[in-house]
C-alpha cells in the first residue's frame, strides 16, 4: 500500500484498488484548478501500471461532501480583479476532470457519499461508474448563480425519463440518497454501513469485475427498493417541462403545492439562465466531449455576466440571498440574445481542448 498526501488531494494504492481523495472538506470539496491538475497528474502517472491496477475509486475527504463543485468563489474574484484569463483556466481545468474520468484506461469509480453539486455532479454521472448513499444528496442549482447546468450535465439530463431532466436543470432540485439513482443519475446505490467491505473487495478485483462487484453490493442494499419521491409528480413533470419555452412550462404548472412550489422556485432564478439552460438540455449532442465544448462555449460568456456576479455574490459571498437580474422578465429576452451564448467563440480564444489532450 502507498498513500501520499499532496496539497489538495490523498493519494493511495491498495493493490488493485487506487483512491483518489478531494481533500478540501472546509470548503466542501470544491474544485478549484490546483486540485484538479493534481488530480490529472495522478492518473496519468498510474497508467503506467496498466491492468494491475482493476479500479479507481473518487472520493471526498470529510463527512459533509462528495463535491460541491467548482470552485465559483474564486471565479468572482477573478472577474472583480480583471483577471478574466483565469475564469478560462479554472473551466477548462473542470472539464478536463470530468473527460479524463470518463475516458481514463482503468475503470473509474465515483463514490457519493454527501454532497454532489455542479461539476461535483459530472464527476459522479460521467465516470465510468458511480454509487450513491443514503448520505449523498445531489443539485445542480447553477440557475440560481446566473448560468447553465454544465460540467456535462445537459447531455445526462436530457436522457433521464420524463423530462425530469429539464426539471432538475431549471429548479436545482434536490434528490437524496436512493433517489438519485432511481433518477438515473448514478448506476448503484449502496448503503454506507457496506462501504468498507466495498472498498475490501476492490482491493482484490481485476478490471473485468468491478462491475459484478459494485452490482452485488447495490443488490445487498435494501433502501434502493424505497419509493422514489418524485414519483407522484412525473406525470406532472413531464407535461409541463416538456413545453416549448420557459414561459409556456410555468404557466402550464398546476395550483397544488407541487406546481405552487416549482413555480416560486423558478421566479426566482436568473430568467436569462433559464431560457439558455432549456436551450442547452434539448441541444442533441452526440458525445461528452460535445457537450464539454459546448459547456466551455456559455461558461466563457455567462461566467463573466451581470446575472453570475450578482448570483454568487447573492447566494454564496453576501449570501442576502436577493439577486438582481437583468434582464428581469422573460419576456425581456429575446431567442437571438440566448443563441449568441452559444456561438463560436471569439478568433483570439481556443475552443476546449481537454488538457489531456494537449
Amino acid at each position: 500500500m502507498s498513500r501520499q498526501v499532496r496539497s489538495f488531494i490523498i493519494s493511495e494504492i491498495r493493490n488493485c484498488l487506487s483512491v483518489l481523495t478531494f481533500n478540501r472538506p472546509s470548503q466542501l470539496n470544491a474544485l478549484c484548478r490546483p486540485l484538479i491538475d493534481e488530480v490529472l497528474l495522478e492518473l496519468t502517472l498510474w497508467k503506467k501500471f496498466g491492468n494491475s491496477l482493476g479500479s479507481v475509486m473518487i472520493k471526498g475527504a470529510g463527512s459533509k461532501a462528495f463535491c460541491a463543485g467548482g470552485d465559483v468563489k474564486c471565479l468572482v474574484q477573478a472577474f472583480r480583479e480583471k483577471n478574466l484569463q483565469q475564469i478560462n483556466v479554472q473551466t477548462e481545468g473542470e472539464y478536463s476532470l470530468i473527460h479524463g474520468l470518463n475516458t481514463y484506461s482503468i475503470p473509474t469509480i465515483a463514490l457519493v457519499d454527501g454532497i454532489c453539486m455542479g461539476t461535483g455532479g459530472g464527476v459522479m454521472t460521467h465516470s465510468q461508474f458511480s454509487v450513491v448513499t443514503e448520505r449523498a444528496t445531489f443539485a445542480m442549482p447553477e440557475t440560481a448563480i446566473g448560468i447553465v447546468p454544465d460540467a456535462g450535465l445537459s447531455l445526462t439530463f436530457r436522457n433521464l425519463q420524463s423530462n425530469l431532466g429539464m426539471y432538475l436543470g431549471l429548479t436545482g432540485a434536490r434528490l437524496k440518497g436512493s433517489c438519485i439513482y432511481k433518477a438515473g443519475l448514478s448506476d448503484y446505490f449502496i448503503t454506507s454501513d457496506k462501504l468498507d467491505k466495498l472498498e475490501s473487495a476492490l482491493e482484490n478485483a481485476k478490471q473485468e469485475s468491478v462491475s459484478a462487484i459494485l452490482q452485488d453490493f447495490h443488490h445487498q442494499s435494501q433502501d434502493s427498493q424505497l419509493p422514489f419521491s418524485l414519483e407522484p409528480y412525473l406525470e406532472t413533470i413531464d407535461q409541463c417541462f416538456g413545453a416549448d419555452s420557459v414561459s409556456e412550462c410555468l404557466d402550464s404548472l398546476p395550483s397544488n403545492d407541487f406546481g405552487s412550489k416549482s413555480r416560486s422556485i423558478l421566479e426566482q432564478m436568473s430568467p436569462l439562465a433559464m431560457k439558455a439552460t432549456m436551450k442547452h438540455i434539448r441541444n442533441p449532442y452526440q458525445s461528452l466531449i460535445e457537450c464539454l465544448r459546448m459547456d466551455y462555449r456559455l461558461a466563457y460568456r455567462m461566467c463573466r455576466s451581470h446575472d453570475f456576479i450578482e448570483g454568487v455574490s447573492a447566494l454564496l459571498i453576501d449570501k442576502n440571498r436577493k439577486p438582481t437580474w437583468k434582464p428581469s422578465k422573460l419576456d425581456e429576452i429575446s431567442d437571438s440574445q440566448v443563441d449568441k451564448l452559444f456561438d463560436e467563440l471569439p478568433p483570439d480564444v481556443d475552443e476546449f481542448i481537454p488538457l489531456t489532450q494537449k
